[in-house]
């Protein structure tokens, strides 16, 4: 019995490691690319939108970020969420940058002292906006789903750990496994947006 018992938790761990590893790797993967991407998008809108000193451009830019930022709702951060990291909150914030731009460029000419003080003014907005929706980034990968998965790696490695003290042949398959799926792990978590 006791050779049955130690063949089948090597097993059982090399299975859950390699479970673990690939649906974190595609959590990382979807997070990144149907999450992040969009967002990073409507953060360089933002930056061209800053860069220039056209009120009416400024709010095409504007535009394209809000496009961009239309499928997101709510607040990504589950610990401690602050308005600063709402979705809809933000764009609130760009809309009102938007009209304000809009409004201001119906009203004053273009070399006029409100026109250039209003650009200034919205370009500080801008870069509010910007850091709010960085700070989101990392939420997305940072998702309850990633929390749990990791603390089942680590009871996994745990256990895997006192596996590989009972069975020589474990340690080095269960050692392989370990690393491998690690560095896929980390190379995922470097190259994905």
């Amino acid at each position: 019995m006791r050779g049955v018992r130690t063949s089948i938790l090597p097993a059982g761990c090399l299975v859950v490691c390699v479970i673990l590893y690939g649906v974190a790797i595609a959590g990382i993967y979807d997070a990144g690319v149907n999450k992040a991407y969009p967002v990073k998008q409507a953060i360089e809108w933002n930056w061209r939108a800053r860069a220039t000193n056209n009120l009416l451009d400024m709010s095409t830019n504007l535009n394209r970020s809000l496009v961009l930022l239309e499928p997101f709702r709510g607040n990504p951060v589950w610990w401690f969420p602050t308005p600063d990291t709402d979705f809809d909150q933000i764009k609130l914030n760009i809309e009102e940058t938007r009209n304000t731009a809009v409004i201001v460029a119906s009203t004053e000419a273009i070399g006029s002292f409100g026109y250039q003080q209003a650009v200034q003014n919205l370009q500080e907005t801008i870069i509010e906006i910007n850091e709010h929706l960085d700070v989101t980034l990392l939420w997305f990968k940072w998702t309850p789903a990633a929390a749990f998965l990791f603390i089942v790696f680590l009871l996994v490695s745990l256990i895997g750990a006192f596996g590989a003290l009972v069975d020589e042949d474990f340690a080095i398959a269960f050692g392989v496994v370990w690393l491998l799926g690690g560095l896929a792990w980390l190379i995922a978590l470097t190259i994905v947006p």
